[in-house]
């Protein structure tokens, strides 16, 4: 199952936790830790984030960080990508680089689109597959706050595009070509009913 969606936003609080590869060490001796709080510092002021706690375990690593503009996803691939690299040098180990296959079968997420009110967030998920009669793609809405999962609204193989908020925040409207139309229809859907 995928992590569900980051919701990125000026002035949001994220608390990241990041794992090593099964739960194997992210530090292995006083050199790494120095290393990854080096790096840490650089990329508190690279991407301008307030770290507000972190706690630093063998094989795993908590943060709490305040971000005043909406890049944690960023910030976090820079820290970790770098001290990857690092760590992987200091230790002479060779990282996994993604295979064709595995970058290809990627989930994709589309474009998000924030309801009127804020609350809530919905986005496309397409579920690539070799044989295009496999892939799938659905809408899911995602309250903007992270207070609960991802929820899919849509179930069909279709992609939908150009979503819409009614300006009350309670319908969305897409475009879709679902099976038996033969053209693209605008769908409306009442996401108030649960």
């Amino acid at each position: 199952m995928p992590r569900p969606f980051r919701i990125a936003y000026d002035g949001a609080i994220y608390h990241v936790t990041i794992r090593g590869n099964n739960d194997e060490a992210v530090f292995r001796d006083d050199q790494d830790y120095s290393a990854y709080l080096e790096q840490l510092a650089g990329t508190i002021g690279r991407f301008a984030i307030s770290l507000l706690a972190y706690g630093l375990m063998t094989n795993h690593i908590h943060l709490v960080a305040r971000t005043p503009q909406p890049n944690i996803s960023g910030a976090m691939q820079w820290l970790h990508g770098c001290y990857a690299a690092s760590f992987n040098r200091r230790q002479h180990r060779r990282g996994r680089p993604p295979t064709h296959e595995a970058l290809f079968l990627m989930k994709r997420v589309g474009a998000p689109a924030v309801s009127p009110d804020g609350m809530w967030v919905v986005t496309s998920v397409t579920d690539p597959a070799y044989d295009e009669k496999e892939q799938s793609s659905d809408l899911w809405l995602v309250p903007a706050d992270g207070s609960a999962k991802p929820r899919r609204i849509t179930f069909t193989k279709a992609a939908e595009s150009d979503v819409a908020w009614s300006p009350d925040s309670r319908r969305i409207a897409f475009s879709t070509k679902r099976e038996g139309d033969d053209a693209a229809q605008i769908y409306v859907l009442d996401l108030t009913g649960g």
